[in-house]
């Protein structure tokens, strides 16, 4: 939504694969957008949530995916 393509985040964990998405919504900028985590660890993950939820304007899910 923002016009920059998909956002990536890729961790350090070789084996994981795609297993989670974050979706964003930023209230200031009237838009939302969708992250892929590649490769996270799950403190990797909780680094991402912590960044897109740093503001009472900007939030974000984390949603992963079964296996």
């Amino acid at each position: 939504m923002d016009g920059n393509g998909i956002d990536v985040w890729h961790g350090s964990d070789t084996d994981r694969g795609l297993d989670a998405i974050m979706c964003i919504v930023d209230l200031m900028k009237r838009y939302s957008e969708i992250k892929l985590l590649i490769n996270c660890t799950e403190k990797e993950k909780a680094q991402v949530c912590q960044a897109h939820c740093e503001t009472e304007f900007t939030k974000g899910i984390l949603i992963r995916r079964e296996r």
